[in-house]
């Protein structure tokens, strides 16, 4: 047998080397005994392999043969193998003949039922050899005959009792090493053991303290809120983010209570009773897990886990908690689920059939409008269909064109065209088209609006638009269109003719261009407004009475740069809007009123006089029946007084005083005009003359004695018919606010002339064609400004001096006594220039009257004829009835129409002094009415403070004669009594 490799050792169970399990130096002491005890040499063998671990006193001699020749070796290797076919033999010892007389002798060691290790015997001979039997071995092997011997024989040669009994004692020996090897492993197991543990145990204590540490770390690192509490509900770990997340005070945080932090925990969620509830249940079931999003009172949303820390053996040793924000999480979810959800609803519901194309032309997704507008289902169309089986045929060239172009040269493609689409029926579709392509896709996504119905519609809107343009063209009114862009779409003849500006000359045009021909500037003009350009603030500045009612908005201003000049204008604007009610345009119409305004603001300013006149002619009516009283009972008091008496003087003066209040009453009822009941033939020079000698104009001029008044009058002045004192009573306002406008020196000029009008004038006022006398009234005064102009002939307006000039109602009686004599006025002034007032008076026909002297008291005295005097004011009837009484007349009175008819019922009377107006009852016309009816030829005068209206023309149609106004004097009222009683 060949030694071994002194480091090579055999393997139990994969772990131990036999050198691991016992003492070979010991075991070497040992076999070296057994050699000197037997003679036989020992070694001890290894397996597998059979080499030589230690030996004692080995010869080799199988060895050293062995090297000498093959057949030797041979010889040995076949002795070998018998050996290890019997190593895992149990029966103790295995012997092995070799071819040279030799004999292997092994005793196989079995530990853990396998043969580690064998101590074998020397080869000894099992009997003396022959010399020439050796001699011959050793020629066949080729081995030196005389080495050859000398190596066999230093091999014993034994009996074979003698070797079994070596071999016995050999295998009791082996019998002590195998159990001492059985105990020896196992001690060495069981130290391994205990090394392995303490290693494995020093090792988990290491990553302990690392996992411990890292745990740590971990925690305070983590995003997450963590707690953990132990078994007893004693907190153990709060990291830093839990604190923070929940702002939890120091107070608990120290407590370590988990009761108590739960708690507060709860109360800083939305819902603390939720929870709580949670607490409380993870209490009873310690075991238990649990997740849920919590939302926290400032709105914050946490994920909160929890979960018991359970031991291998199912004891639960605590709770952990996490809590992590997921606020931003959580909206961004929201928003990702809104804006998905978003997308596939606007796919689905855009209104459009929409579809998703591949780069091979195939549908991968269709919309329900789709469906709608080819008659297949999506299942027959996604994953099926190429879209150019819809497209006509003189259509599909451009349609794949593009498609190539798109995924080539995007740029160049386009994504908006018109193609014709045929549907499952076979029916020809007008399309819009509106493609695209999908980043970072080779696909495209399509819109397909089916334009078929909105090109008949347009075909007919453009019909529609034909005829309307017709219509806008023949409008009467000037009317603009102009689009949402700004541009004037339409410029009617009616435009043309107000602005001047031609309708190719303005079509297209924007940029407020439209506004040039009306303002000579570029801006904003009502139509504007519409369209939403300008706000209403600065329109309210341009425009006057700007209105908004039903969409149509309305205002009226001056247009100063039209052709004709400067116009005041009213406009009408309103949006139009498409079928949708998007604003597409506006319209605008606009109206020269310039007249119409001037009609307007006369009416305006008739109504106002009318107003104020019906106030004035109340008063009137109220201060003349006191003036009467006065006029009449000073008039008879100076009768019974002694001449150029002074009781006589007073009387005088109290009718003087009387006779001005009446002819400040008397400009009352002018200006309401109810005043002018006389009318003559005269001669307006004649009038001017009288004023110029009368003491009012001496009176003007002590006032303004640096003022020159004179006159230019036309010698062969046409005849007009009028009142004389009213005439000179405007004469004199006239002049009166002529000098009050002259500041120092200046100059009053009167004029009269005849002027024949054969078109209408406008001015102040609107003068008709014909034949007129003009007076004028010129100063050069301060002017009156434009701002009051349109006022000046209102009541009581006045710039004079008060206490000097009157009573504010001098121009404003002139308006009066015009509008009396059916005449028009015009006004017109400059500052710093001076005022005319120029006054128009029809031309009559007649012949002047000449004026009759103050007839003689006889003429109207009376004869003893009865007279029933009938007024409600119970002074008036008092000095009617001393008037007449002074005339000879036999009067009675009574207070009411009421009264009168039943006096008249029982009575006779020559004739009737009735007041128009009485209050309460009935009026004098329903009285005369009524009386006429117990008396037909029944005379009566009619007497009012008012001047004479309708129902006075109409009492008289009953057969009432003259009409005689408040106040009246003896002779006034005498010579009227005095002719109705002599009409037949």
């Amino acid at each position: 047998m060949e030694a071994s490799d002194p480091e090579r050792i055999n393997v139990i169970e994969g772990k131990y080397g036999i050198g691991d399990i016992v003492d070979l130096e010991q075991l070497q002491k040992i076999f070296e005994l057994f050699t000197e005890a037997t003679g036989f040499t020992i070694n001890f063998l290894d397996h597998p392999g059979l080499d030589i671990l230690i030996a004692a006193d080995w010869r080799g001699i199988g060895t050293k043969l062995r090297r000498v020749c093959t057949t030797a070796e041979s010889a040995c290797e076949t002795s070998r193998q018998k050996l290890s076919n019997h190593r895992e033999n149990q029966c103790g010892r295995v012997i092995a003949q070799t071819d040279n007389s030799l004999a292997d002798r092994v005793v196989p060691m079995i530990t853990s039922r396998k043969n580690i290790t064998s101590p074998a015997t020397d080869q000894p001979f099992p009997q003396e050899p022959g010399l020439s039997q050796l001699r011959m071995r050793a020629r066949s092997f080729g081995f030196d005959e005389q080495a050859s011997l000398q190596t066999l024989t230093e091999s014993p040669a034994a009996s074979r009792e003698k070797l079994d009994n070596a071999v016995s004692l050999l295998e009791n020996i082996s019998g002590i090493i195998t159990n001492l090897i059985f105990a020896n492993q196992a001690l060495l197991e069981e130290r391994e053991r205990l090394t392995s543990e303490i290693a494995d145990y020093r090792k988990a204590e290491k990553e302990l303290a690392w996992k411990t540490a890292f745990l740590e770390a971990q925690k305070e690192a983590a995003a997450k809120g963590i707690l953990v509490v132990d078994e007893q509900g004693k907190i153990i770990r709060m990291n830093h983010h839990l604190q923070d997340l929940w702002q939890v005070p120091r107070h608990i945080r120290e407590g370590h209570d988990e009761a108590l932090l739960l708690h507060y925990l709860a109360g800083r969620t939305r819902d603390p009773g939720e929870f709580s509830h949670l607490a409380d249940h993870l209490h009873r079931h310690p075991k238990d897990t649990s997740r849920n999003e919590i939302e926290l009172i400032d709105g914050a949303i946490l994920d909160q886990y929890t979960s018991p820390v359970l031991g291998r053996d199912g004891t639960c040793y605590g709770r952990i908690w996490t809590f992590r924000d997921v606020t931003s999480r959580e909206r961004t979810e929201e928003e990702l689920n809104t804006s998905e959800a978003w997308y596939r609803t606007i796919f689905e519901n855009t209104g459009t059939a929409m579809i998703v194309v591949e780069e091979d032309t195939t549908i991968s997704l269709a919309n329900t409008e789709f469906e709608n507008l080819t008659g297949y289902t999506k299942a027959e169309i996604q994953g099926v269909k190429s879209w150019t089986e819809f497209a006509a045929k003189e259509d599909l060239d451009m349609l794949m064109t593009q498609h190539r172009l798109r995924r080539v040269q995007p740029d160049f493609a386009r994504k908006n065209y018109e193609f014709r689409l045929v549907n499952k029926d076979g029916q020809a579709r007008e399309i819009h088209l509106t493609v695209d392509m999908i980043p970072n896709t080779k696909q495209s996504i399509a819109s397909l609006l089916d334009i078929t119905d909105r090109k008949r519609a347009d075909e007919t809107l453009k019909e529609s638009q034909r005829r309307l343009s017709e219509i806008i063209e023949f409008f009467p009114d000037a009317t603009l269109v102009v689009d949402k862009d700004g541009k004037v779409t339409a410029w009617n003849r009616a435009m043309e003719a107000l602005t001047g500006v031609k309708a190719e000359d303005m079509l297209g045009r924007g940029n407020y261009e439209y506004a040039i021909p009306f303002h000579g500037c570029r801006r904003p003009i009502l139509i504007d407004l519409v369209l939403g350009h300008r706000s209403n603030e600065k329109f309210e500045r341009v425009y006057t009475n700007l209105l908004t009612e039903g969409g149509i908005i309305q205002g009226e201003g001056f247009a100063s740069s039209l052709a004709a000049g400067e116009r005041y204008c009213s406009a009408k604007a309103v949006a139009l809007h498409d079928s949708r009610g998007e604003t597409v345009a506006a319209i605008e119409c606009v109206r020269d009123i310039t007249e119409q305004k001037r009609i307007e603001d006369r009416l305006n300013r008739a109504e106002k006089m009318e107003a104020l006149g019906t106030l004035a002619g109340g008063v009137a009516h109220d201060m003349n029946n006191f003036l009467g009283v006065l006029v009449g009972y000073s008039e008879l008091l100076m009768e019974t007084l002694p001449e150029n008496s002074l009781q006589q003087r007073y009387a005088r003066n109290i009718l003087q005083s009387s006779e001005r209040g009446a002819a400040i009453i008397q400009d009352l009822l002018t200006m309401a005009r109810r005043g002018v009941s006389v009318s003559e033939v005269i001669n307006l020079n004649k009038v001017i003359v009288d004023y110029l000698d009368s003491p009012e104009h001496e009176k003007l001029k002590s006032y303004h004695r640096n003022i020159l008044v004179r006159t230019e009058l036309e010698e062969d002045l046409f005849r007009i018919k009028g009142s004389p004192i009213h005439l000179i009573k405007t004469v004199m306002n006239l002049v009166s606010n002529a000098a009050e406008a002259i500041s120092g020196e200046g100059i009053i000029t009167i004029r009269t002339e005849n002027r024949y009008l054969d078109f209408a004038v406008n001015g102040y006022e609107d003068m008709q064609e014909g034949d007129y006398v003009v007076l004028s009234v010129s100063d050069t005064g301060e002017g009156i400004p434009e701002r009051d102009l349109g006022k000046i002939f209102e009541p009581f307006y006045t710039k004079k001096m008060m206490g000097r000039s009157g009573t504010g109602l001098g121009l404003a009686v002139v308006w009066g006594t015009v509008k009396d004599h059916h005449g028009f006025i015009d006004a017109k002034s400059e500052e710093g220039v001076g005022s005319t007032f120029t006054l128009y008076f029809p031309v009559t026909p007649e012949e002047l009257i000449r004026r009759q002297e103050k007839s003689d008291i006889a003429r109207y005295m009376g004869c003893g004829e009865s007279i029933l005097v009938v007024d409600d004011m119970a002074f008036q009837r008092e000095l009617a009835v001393n008037l007449l009484s002074r005339l000879n007349y036999k009067v009675c009175s009574v207070s009411s129409g009421e009264a009168a008819i039943e006096y008249l019922k029982t009575h006779k009377v020559d004739l009737l002094l009735l007041d128009m107006l009485m209050e309460p009852g009935i009026d004098g016309l329903e009285t005369f009415t009524r009386v006429r009816a117990i008396e037909p030829h029944q005379k009566a005068i009619i007497v009012s403070g008012f001047s004479e209206d309708e129902r006075v023309g109409k009492a008289q149609e009953l057969g009432a004669g003259k009409y005689v106004r408040k106040p009246y004097n003896l002779e006034k009222i005498g010579m009227a009594i005095r002719k109705e009683l002599d009409r037949r």
